[in-house]
């Protein structure tokens, strides 16, 4: 009951707003921390549900992604390095997104990390260059993803953009 409750504040802040307030939310600090706080008390309650029950978080996200795809099909296609459906039949992929302005493994620490890792998506600034070059051992594997513009948080936009708009097959 505590989670619908902290739920409904949350819905409660964006209520009546339009879609320009709601995305001029951003700029307001005061807005802002008033939806980090209700989005933690949400996330909170959520991991405290999976923990009272022995949910592993990971892989009921990992399938629930799985199900929503085969359920409700990307309705965008092209995106820039995007290979849908690369695999045989059968076969797993596992793909690695890696924020690269931010950090910079190298291939040994991914493998390590991820020992079944099979493509890399290298989510980088406009001024990194030698991205793909740093990650030869991947060959086609490892896909630069160059975003457009510079600023607080804007990889990480794009990074979720990438997330929500992929069609896992």
């Amino acid at each position: 009951m505590a989670l619908m409750v902290e739920a409904a504040e949350l819905a409660e802040i964006f209520q009546w707003m339009t879609p320009e307030q709601s995305q001029a939310a951003r700029g307001d600090l005061v807005l802002q921390e008033q939806v980090a706080d209700e989005v933690a008390d949400v996330l909170l309650y959520l991991v405290q549900i999976a923990d009272h029950t022995g949910i592993d978080l990971k892989r009921a996200v990992g399938r629930k992604l799985v199900k929503n795809s085969k359920k409700h099909p990307a309705l965008r296609s092209g995106l820039p390095g995007f290979r849908v459906g690369t695999g045989a039949a059968g076969d797993t992929e596992t793909h690695v997104l890696v924020d690269w302005e931010n950090v910079q493994p190298k291939d040994a620490d991914i493998r390590s990390l991820v020992p079944d890792v099979t493509d890399i998506w290298l989510f980088h600034g406009p001024n990194q260059k030698g991205v793909v070059a740093k990650h030869a051992s991947f060959g086609e594997k490892a896909t630069p993803v160059k975003i457009a513009r510079t600023g607080k948080n804007a990889l990480d936009f794009h990074l979720s953009f990438y997330i929500s708009s992929v069609r896992l097959i």
